[in-house]
């Protein structure tokens, strides 16, 4: 079975922040990629510029992202 990166994107003013902490409950933080929301263009370049093995590692994507992203995860997305 293929592992699937699940990608929450943060909408201000949603409520996300609670919800970012049941996430952190769930997922280890080593296989967690957070976008730095005061940065978050640069920090999706720089997740995309990580080697592919390096991008399946992660099992959470998590931040102000834009959308589209899904397209720099190899796993599939949910």
């Amino acid at each position: 079975m293929t592992m699937k990166t699940v990608i929450f994107m943060h909408l201000h003013r949603s409520g996300g922040t609670t919800f970012l902490k049941l996430l952190d409950h769930i997922y280890d933080a080593n296989e967690t990629y957070t976008i730095d929301g005061k940065r978050f263009r640069e920090s999706a370049v720089e997740f995309g510029h990580l080697s592919e093995p390096a991008r399946k590692k992660y099992r959470l994507v998590k931040g102000h992202l834009f959308w589209g992203f899904h397209g720099l995860c190899p796993n599939e997305t949910t």
